[in-house]
């Protein structure tokens, strides 16, 4: 379910039709009052939020986002910020995590299109070729291991070893190994976020110009301009 938070009730409109190009069945809520907006939050279950910069022109649009993420179930949701384009070309993404960022007035077209990625991370992030397999498939020391490639959550590579991370464990193995594995990871849709780390992008929760949030991890994870320009592609975010 989405909420659109926006006072300019055809910015909404707009709004929530490119939601519903992108995504037919989905139910969407338009709100304009900041206190029925917290009350809906607590009351439902959200997994997109559309938020206004300016709000309901008494409580910024940036102090509910910043209410939602002290909530654990809108911790890591997906909140996708409009702002005129000086607004969004100046915003400080530190802390608040907005997936992507809609510049106003907006086109129907680009927003379809944001939002076919936003929520198609929702499914599977895997891209597969006919016939691929579900399973990832590699040596490690002489001993043959199978990951589900949704489980693992980034990899790290260094000049003598190369690790695979999931929740609970980590695989290292000779950097040698490490090139086959990573190309069959972009095949999946890793993302590399900066010289030696590619990260699963069902498990990131936000990022700015240096440092990415990674859900499982309790660091955060480094982002090189590089690594920015391929997120920012990546999430249809073209305005940080």
């Amino acid at each position: 379910m989405t909420m659109i938070y926006i006072y300019d009730i055809k910015e909404a409109l707009l709004i929530k039709r490119a939601i519903q190009l992108a995504f037919p069945f989905e139910k969407i809520l338009i709100v304009r009052d900041y206190d029925e907006a917290l009350k809906l939050a607590l009351a439902e279950e959200f997994d997109l939020f559309v938020i206004s910069m300016e709000g309901d022109h008494r409580v910024s649009g940036i102090e509910l986002i910043r209410k939602l993420r002290r909530f654990d179930q809108y911790k890591y949701v997906d909140i996708v910020l409009t702002a005129d384009y000086y607004d969004a070309v100046s915003f400080d993404n530190r802390g608040l995590f907005c997936c992507s960022i809609l510049t106003t007035p907006t086109e129907l077209s680009s927003a379809e299109e944001a939002f076919r990625f936003v929520i198609g991370r929702r499914k599977s992030f895997a891209v597969k070729n006919k016939g691929d397999a579900l399973v990832l498939t590699f040596k490690r020391y002489n001993k043959t291991e199978f990951l589900n490639p949704d489980n693992i959550i980034l990899t790290e590579k260094n000049e003598r070893q190369f690790s695979i991370c999931t929740g609970s464990n980590r695989y290292s193995m000779d950097v040698r190994r490490a090139g086959d594995i990573i190309e069959r990871l972009i095949k999946y849709g890793f993302i590399q976020v900066n010289r030696s780390e590619y990260v699963n992008p069902n498990y990131i929760a936000g990022y700015n110009c240096s440092e990415l949030i990674v859900r499982g991890l309790d660091n955060t994870v480094h982002v090189t301009a590089s690594g920015l320009e391929r997120l920012s592609n990546a999430f249809n975010i073209t305005s940080l």
